[in-house]
């Protein structure tokens, strides 16, 4: 019952957010207008991206850390917020370094501050990573969910203020997205504190087993991240800013139904690190085929309803982005079962399996998309993407069959008995 509790309260929390960010969606096509919103993606991606290389791999392998014995937790934190702090730090200032040609390349406005703010945020951005998958460790999902959901809301309470104070315009969206993270972060450390105790010494022996572990999960890390995003640096390279705005709108709202994926591996990840293999492997199979039930048909209920709401929220010139949608989204369905498998994987002590499949995929993502986007503009970067999800999710399927002898049906398509069995656990939880 504790997996399903903190399944559902982190899918409610992630439904929540989900809301929030259509609403702040919205808000930013109406009023940057297509260009504006792709100068707006460009710039939070650049960060974004900048925190997973500059993690390299130690909030999973943190979250693995506490996951298996809490006696560590106040150490680990530590050891996190050590981390997170010079990583951040040191990333922010060989950005800095080159924020010229970075500006030049996103087509931002001579002179504009919201470049520098994306470069100064990195910091902010690992602190929230890290706490994130700290809290995970230890279990405590529902404080999780709270700060994340704390942090769209903040997100959006902001955006009007800085619109009025400093015009309508991409710095002012940006002094809004970083200002949320800065009050979050400082709440999700005292959450830390509360949970943990006072500030202990830096640990050099966790210190140097997270790095081992993280090292090796890092590249994964990195190329998943890179998978699901490299795109749109690449759509930039060969189309217009506009282009770029109703590529990142589509993204963005695919990246909405990735927070429903994660309200179950959230509550799954801990508890499969701390079960045996033989557990596990009964397990795992469930989490994925009940996965697929719920969210198949969301899948089709979200795709529907953005052929009619897309043009109507966002406007006319957004229109191509629900047909986008449409294409995201079978990949990241199946996409998201490679993840959950992934987990397993990773609790068994083969970080190098999903480095391997995440590379692999990813260099065919960057060889698709060298070839369609020239030819077929973003509809061929989405047609890449699809492609390159799937292939991610049925390659760690494979991975994890090998490991585990579990055929690939059990991972993928629900069963009766699974049906049955969510039917009975929603009826449950309604008495």
């Amino acid at each position: 019952m504790g997996f399903l509790r903190d399944s559902i309260s982190t899918f409610v929390a992630q439904a929540l957010q989900a809301v929030v960010q259509v609403v702040v969606a919205t808000v930013l096509a109406r009023v940057l207008r297509a260009e504006g919103r792709g100068e707006y993606g460009l710039l939070v991606l650049i960060p974004s991206t900048a925190v997973v290389a500059a993690g390299l791999g130690f909030g999973t392998a943190a979250l693995r850390q506490v996951a298996k014995d809490r006696r560590v937790a106040a150490a680990v934190a530590t050891n996190a917020l050590w981390v997170a702090l010079s990583a951040g730090a040191l990333t922010s200032a060989i950005l800095w370094s080159v924020r010229a040609p970075l500006a030049k390349f996103i087509g931002a406005p001579e002179g504009s501050i919201a470049l520098e703010l994306a470069v100064l945020s990195i910091p902010l951005l690992v602190i929230d990573q890290y706490v994130a998958m700290f809290l995970t460790g230890i279990g405590a999902i529902r404080a999780s969910n709270a700060l994340k959901l704390f942090q769209s809301v903040l997100g959006l309470a902001l955006l009007p203020l800085f619109f009025l104070w400093n015009g309508a315009n991409v710095a002012s969206a940006m002094w809004a997205w970083v200002l949320s993270f800065l009050i979050q972060d400082l709440v999700a450390v005292w959450v830390v504190l509360r949970r943990t105790g006072p500030i202990a010494s830096v640990d050099r022996r966790l210190m140097r087993d997270a790095f081992a572990f993280g090292l090796r999960t890092f590249p994964s890390s990195l190329a998943l991240f890179l998978l699901f995003r490299a795109d749109l640096f690449l759509v930039r390279a060969n189309c217009s800013l506009r282009d770029v705005g109703v590529y990142s709108l589509a993204t963005s709202l695919a990246l909405l139904f990735q927070l429903f994926g994660r309200s179950i591996e959230r509550a799954f990840a801990p508890r499969i690190m701390a079960k045996s293999e033989a557990d596990a492997a009964r397990v795992t199979p469930r989490v994925t085929r009940t996965f697929v039930l719920l969210m198949a048909p969301l899948a089709l209920v979200a795709v529907a309803l953005a052929q009619i709401f897309v043009p109507i929220l966002f406007g006319p010139e957004f229109d191509s982005a629900a047909t986008l949608l449409a294409l995201f989204l079978p990949g990241l369905l199946v996409g998201n079962v490679g993840i959950l498998c992934n987990s397993d994987i990773l609790s068994r002590g083969h970080p190098g399996t999903g480095s391997i499949a995440a590379i692999g995929t990813l260099i065919v993502n960057v060889a698709l998309n060298l070839v369609w986007i020239p030819r077929y503009g973003t509809m061929g970067a989405a047609c890449s993407s699809l492609v390159c999800y799937a292939m991610f999710g049925v390659w760690m399927a494979m991975a994890y069959r090998r490991l585990t002898g579990v055929p690939l049906v059990e991972l993928f398509f629900p069963t009766r008995a699974d049906v049955s069995a969510l039917l009975g656990l929603v009826r449950l939880k309604t008495r």
